[in-house]
């Protein structure tokens, strides 16, 4: 449920509006809810005689209340007398129009603040009939009244709630015929909140009134219940009015505010609001603004009294139900004059509606998480809508100049998002790059598609923007494709290459790339190919349907976070056939899982600069992970059914394999020491570096030197000695290592990072600012 809070707040302005209702109308369905604020009493009575200075009083400093306020009971004392609650207490009346007769239940929303301060008394037509009571107390919470109300006949009758114990809060009534209706489970009844945001200072000189307040009215007309807000510093903006904003079905941007307080540091606050944005500023869209738009060039239609026409893009979408379109598919907009942004690229929004003349957009939308435009460089955390409307540039002041056709279209879409589910979290991949290196001509002959289809989609569901490409010959290939696996955030080899392809001359080429490599293809590790491994032996498991058992050697990493593991710290891996290299030996590399019944090596890490093995003579230009999938050697010869099975990961698999994924991207590159050579030489001590960046947000660098193998451990600690984080937890060579911490899930503050090696103890500190 979602419940507003309402703060007054120096750095904004926050004004509810809602419609008065002379009577409320019950719904003619299975429910036969009516839905009352209390705030919206049709009669009301102070308290008389024995209770004169009792009164009812609107108010909204306790937080939690839903709407413009709530009715406090101001009583002198408790009075359990239904004749005087009927006679001389205080009482509020609500006239409505019952279609159903018979037994009807009834909830309060009420806030109890103690058990001398906990019931109302309620009734029909003046005569009491139960009372809400009872706890909790302390917050605000639903209560069913005691006793059901009876309706004898259809029509109006006055719902009564009387002031029984002081200081009890009323804020919402609902009445129901249904006994099973609970207010906490069944949320239909709950009225569609708007928060439209409006400067309070911007005024039409026609009606001396707030430029905003004719889209207002349409909208509490509507039945929308509406308050309004304005912040011109929304990223210093207090939580409070974050969760304001979150907490709407729908926020609208409306055409009084500058488009300055949307742009440059405001611009990341307002793009990761939740709650879906309707944007009627068209100027606020914007490159230099909310970037949703890719130009920051702006144009106007400054003659006075011209209808403006849109061409409809979608004309079956039904936001244009209702709507006569012309045979060319276009309608009257609005009246000039009017402010346009000149582009006819909506980006990766969809558009809907362009101005007929110019092709410039009018009506686009953006799903979440969706790159506004290629580069741009910014995402919505919630669906978007630019509806465009009004001018402020010359002539008349001319800020709501919808046509009727389109004010109905404006009106339709408000209706679609307010009804629009929640927005799915940021996506782990968001804003991260992938080179996948694929061989295109490998297909699967079930599918028809590329055999690395699988692993490329499930990175794109994850939100990683992902390039597809391929080098038969790496050393010789263009300096723009060596500048591409160097400019993304990973690049992954995947199954479908050929092993040789990445052995020999270009062996050289592969290990001098600097981003971060995951290769899926066990057999291209081999010492005479990319010689990760010191093994050339390869085998396979051609026999079909198996299922491959994993030992974790470190289960406590943070890859295998989600992943059930058993009690033995086994997992199932892959799926039969599979293809082995035969190497129990990972070199300098640190095992993280190996084959269970013959211990050769499934998945294993390689730092930047530090040798894969002993005498290998090649090292790796920045961070490498080797975790093994698929088969092509029964494939290839015929084995068992001739299997094509090169996306064999069980789903825990998967799960690392996604997880190692989002790990990599994340570390970025490590520069090239001044001299290999003398980073070769081992360190006469251990050491443990200070992390840098220092303070930092969300990633830093840790250094660390073993003069000889060591099992090493690295945890991070809060000011409270719990443990937050298990950064290392295995065996690793004599030697200068580098690891990275991510804190995006930590909350700003200081913590320590205390290493193990052998004998040797140290802690350091570091410090998280977001």
């Amino acid at each position: 449920m979602k419940y507003k809070i309402k703060y007054l707040l120096a750095t904004f302005v926050l004004l509810f509006l809602s419609s008065v209702n002379a009577q409320f109308v019950q719904k003619s369905d299975s429910l036969g809810l009516v839905v009352i604020p209390a705030e919206k009493y049709d009669a009301y009575r102070p308290g008389l005689d024995a209770k004169d200075g009792d009164v009812f009083a609107l108010e909204d400093s306790v937080e939690g209340f839903m709407g413009e306020g709530y009715m406090k009971a101001y009583m002198a004392k408790g009075d359990g007398s239904t004749s005087n609650a009927e006679t001389i207490n205080i009482k509020l009346s609500y006239n409505v129009n019952f279609v159903d007769t018979g037994t009807h239940y009834v909830w309060a929303y009420v806030f109890f603040p103690d058990d001398h301060s906990d019931s109302f008394f309620y009734g029909v037509d003046g005569v009491v009939a139960g009372q809400v009571s009872g706890q909790p107390r302390g917050s605000w919470s639903w209560h069913k009244g005691n006793t059901p109300i009876v309706i004898d006949s259809a029509g109006v009758h006055s719902v009564d709630f009387f002031g029984r114990e002081p200081n009890a809060l009323l804020d919402h009534i609902i009445i129901t015929s249904s006994e099973t209706f609970d207010p906490n489970i069944n949320k239909e009844w709950m009225p569609k909140v708007i928060a439209f945001v409006s400067m309070p200072g911007k005024i039409d000189p026609a009606t001396n009134e707030n430029a905003d307040k004719p889209f207002i009215d349409d909208l509490i007309s509507a039945g929308y219940e509406v308050f309004t807000v304005y912040t011109n510093s929304i990223e210093t903006a207090s939580q409070g009015l974050l969760d304001s904003l979150n907490s709407a079905d729908l926020i609208i941007i409306g055409r009084s505010g500058s488009s300055g307080d949307f742009g440059g540091s405001h611009k990341e606050a307002w793009n990761n609001i939740k709650a879906p944005v309707m944007l009627l500023h068209l100027w606020a869209a914007r490159n230099n603004r909310l970037n949703w738009l890719p130009t920051g060039t702006t144009t106007s239609y400054d003659n006075a009294g011209d209808t403006i026409k849109a061409k409809i893009e979608l004309p079956d979408d039904p936001v244009f139900r209702g709507i006569t379109l012309a045979e060319d598919n276009t309608m009257n907009w609005v009246v000039s004059p009017y402010d346009f942004m000149a582009t006819t690229d909506g980006g990766n929004g969809t558009i809907l509606a362009r101005e007929a003349g110019t092709s410039n957009v009018l009506f686009v939308r953006w799903d979440p998480w969706v790159e506004f435009y290629d580069g741009a460089g910014d995402y919505p955390a919630g669906y978007r809508t630019l509806i465009g409307n009004g001018n402020d540039h010359a002539g008349p002041f001319n800020y709501y100049n919808f046509t009727p056709e389109a004010k109905q279209v404006y009106l339709n879409e408000v209706e679609r998002m307010v009804n629009l589910p929640e927005a799915p979290p940021r996506p782990v991949g968001l804003g991260k790059t992938i080179a996948f290196i694929s061989k295109e001509s490998v297909v699967d002959p079930n599918t028809n598609l590329s055999a690395d289809k699988p692993f490329i989609d499930e990175l794109l569901e994850q939100g990683y923007k992902v390039y597809t490409l391929y080098s038969a010959s790496l050393e010789t290939a263009s300096e723009g494709f060596v500048d591409t696996l160097n400019s993304v955030d990973l690049v992954i080899i995947g199954r479908s290459g050929t092993s040789g392809d990445f052995g020999g001359s270009h062996k050289t080429a592969w290990n001098n790339i600097t981003s971060p490599v995951l290769l899926l293809h066990l057999w291209a590790a081999r010492n005479n190919r990319l010689n990760w491994l010191p093994t050339g032996a390869t085998t396979s498991f051609d026999s079909a349907g198996d299922t491959i058992i994993a030992k974790i050697e470190m289960p406590d990493d943070p890859v295998f976070a989600g992943v059930t593991l058993s009690s033995d710290s086994t997992m199932y891996w892959v799926t039969s056939p599979y293809d082995f290299l035969e190497a129990a030996d990972a070199g300098n590399g640190i095992v993280l899982a190996r084959d269970a019944a013959t211990s050769n090596v499934l998945f294993v890490r390689w730092e930047p600069w530090v040798e894969f093995y002993d005498g290998a003579g090649d090292m790796p230009a920045g961070y490498r992970s080797l975790i093994g999938n698929g088969n092509d050697h029964a494939y290839a010869t015929g084995g068992d059914a001739a299997l094509f099975n090169y996306y064999n990961f069980t789903e825990g698999a998967k799960q690392v394999y996604l997880n190692e994924v989002a790990r990599m991207v994340n570390l970025g590159k490590v520069p090239e020491p001044v001299s290999v050579e003398e980073e070769k030489s081992l360190p006469v001590s251990y050491s443990l570096e200070q992390n840098y960046p220092n303070p930092f947000n969300p990633t830093t660098t840790i250094k660390f030197s073993l003069p000889e193998k060591s099992i090493v451990k690295i945890a991070v600690y809060d000011l409270l000695g719990r443990l937050v984080a298990n950064l290392v937890n295995g065996e690793y060579a004599a030697g200068y290592h580098t690891i990275q911490f991510n804190a995006s899930d930590l909350a700003s503050g200081v913590y320590f990072y205390r290493i193990e090696a052998n004998d040797f103890v140290s802690v350091k500190k570091l410090m998280l600012l977001k």
